[in-house]
């Protein structure tokens, strides 16, 4: 079957106003997925290709019933869905707890190992993230932590940030460049420069976690200049983009790129069009390229 990454954003609200946020803080109009029509595009897309589907907001815990209603997918398909969320809610339903323990991860995010890092692209307590990210783990949830790299935290992140993480338990950690779409257009935080400090610092520093680094293509050269000394710190570096890509709104709106909330849709898609998905993914023959996103994807860790 064809690959497909997909990204679905189940809902606008959010209760934080992160200052990279790709959705311009929150500034969409409001919106929130059909749980019916959530179902049956996981369904169409699990069922017609090789989707890695991601589900995220907004914030997706305001609006708990757009993971307990998942509870009605097969175990093949919530095993190729990843939710993405800022970590400040912590269920006790056992209805959304249940799915937690039956998808690919549970992805919460951090943005360093002290409040003040955290808080250079998030409001909020640290703390309270990191206490339930282990809260989730206790509960047979398997929980990654997402990363921005961005100028603040690109120093130090494998021997400061990463082991100092690593306390809660959590032995995946995805990490991504902060992009200038959105909000962070202005935040200051995007790196200009190069990863110099960031590569000598995973050569210097490898770890026993697993560690997943996505960075888009204008990096590919300077990784070429550190790839024989990442290679032997036991990194695999791979350049990936060769599947279709699909984002869908929580208004239901289609485009091709995640990193694109606000150009013309390619079509809405409701509960009684969904098999045009099909049209507008196979028609993707060429790789789907923009300065934004990933498209060198570099592995690390013993676990990983």
């Amino acid at each position: 079957m064809l690959p497909v990454d997909v990204h679905i954003h189940t809902n606008t609200s959010c209760n934080l106003n992160c200052k990279h946020c790709y959705e311009n803080n929150g500034n969409l109009p409001p919106a929130s997925i059909n749980e019916e029509l959530e179902i049956a595009l996981i369904r169409y897309l699990s069922t017609n290709f090789d989707a890695d589907i991601h589900l995220e907001g907004g914030e997706i815990f305001l609006e708990e019933e757009k993971i307990s209603v998942l509870n009605r997918l097969d175990k093949s398909a919530l095993r190729r869905i990843t939710i993405t969320t800022n970590g400040t809610y912590r269920t006790q339903k056992d209805d959304v707890l249940c799915v937690l323990r039956n998808i690919a991860a549970l992805r919460i995010s951090v943005e360093g190992h002290t409040g003040l890092l955290h808080n250079m692209l998030r409001d909020g307590d640290l703390q309270t993230v990191l206490n339930n990210a282990v809260y989730y783990r206790q509960n047979d949830i398997k929980v990654a932590l997402r990363i921005t790299l961005n100028s603040q935290n690109m120093s130090g992140m494998f021997s400061n940030t990463i082991v100092a993480l690593e306390a809660t338990g959590v032995t995946q950690f995805d990490i991504y460049e902060i992009q200038p779409v959105g909000s962070g257009k202005t935040s200051k935080l995007c790196i200009d420069g190069l990863l110099d400090v960031f590569f000598n610092d995973w050569i210097a520093a490898p770890l026993n976690a697993a560690v997943k680094v996505a960075l888009p293509l204008r990096r590919l050269k300077e990784i070429g200049v550190y790839k024989q000394a990442l290679t032997h710190a036991g990194v695999n570096i791979k350049e990936v983009g060769k599947c279709a890509n699909v984002s869908i709104s929580a208004d239901g709106a289609v485009r091709i790129c995640p990193w694109d909330m606000v150009s013309e849709p390619l079509m809405f898609v409701n509960l009684k069009n969904i098999e045009a998905l099909k049209e507008v993914i196979n028609a993707q023959h060429m790789p789907h390229e923009c300065a934004y996103c990933s498209r060198i994807v570099m592995r690390g860790g013993l676990k990983c």
